[in-house]
């Protein structure tokens, strides 16, 4: 149970991530410092360090946060559950409307920034390992750590471009107000269909139809000696 503390110092922290996004939003990624966030937030500098080591770690923060929230839906997850399924319903979960807001904006600060979008992306990377444990869990025993790892790797960047994605929509909505109500349910009904798709694609993998081989090839040219022959 959260104590009146634990509350205070949870505002907190959000606080400075939603003055660390409103400094961005107005200066740019270059605006984006200490002082200037902590003086947005209405707190000292030292206070600021009390909650992020770094400017990049305030930015990483709704990104963890979302991702925080993914894996303990996942836990919560039957684990008869196909694991697609499992990976969408914990996703589509864990988007709380006031978390997604943060997450778009982030994504959409971070997309023309390449040091930027380093750290969200390293987050997704260093989540890997949280996938890796519950596919361990869901999986055949036995089954080659190779394929866990590929697996959660996949699903990973699966469900990161459905949320990019989505947050890229959003962005044109969110440019007018950083309230959570500019975010209405059909928005999430957009994540849950992106997220959907892009589980389907990774379960389809790259099984396309595969295209009539060219004219000149190999196997054509095989072809025309064996009619001839």
């Amino acid at each position: 149970m959260q104590t009146r503390r634990d509350l205070a110092k949870q505002e907190t922290r959000l606080a400075l991530v939603d003055a660390a996004l409103a400094v961005a939003e107005r200066e740019a990624l270059e605006g984006l410092t200490a002082d200037s966030v902590a003086a947005e937030a209405g707190v000292s500098r030292r206070t600021f360090f009390n909650y992020f080591p770094t400017t990049d770690a305030v930015l990483a923060a709704p990104t963890h946060d979302f991702l925080q929230r993914v894996f303990a839906e996942l836990s919560l997850r039957p684990v008869r559950e196909p694991v697609p399924e499992a990976i969408v319903n914990a996703l589509a979960a864990a988007a709380e409307p006031d978390l997604m807001r943060r997450f778009a904006g982030v994504v959409r600060l971070c997309g023309d920034d390449f040091a930027a979008e380093r750290v969200e992306r390293e987050v997704w990377a260093e989540a890997e390992a949280n996938v890796r444990e519950a596919l361990t869990e869901r999986l055949p025993a036995g089954t080659e750590p190779l394929r866990i790892q590929v697996l959660a790797a996949a699903a990973m960047g699966a469900g990161r471009a459905a949320v990019v994605s989505w947050a890229d929509e959003v962005g044109q909505v969110l440019d007018d107000s950083t309230g959570v109500e500019s975010l209405d349910p059909a928005a999430f009904t957009s994540l849950r269909e992106r997220l959907v798709a892009a589980m389907g694609y990774l379960g389809q993998g790259f099984g396309f139809a595969s295209p009539a081989a060219p004219t000149g090839t190999a196997s054509t040219t095989t072809a025309s000696t064996s009619t001839a022959t």
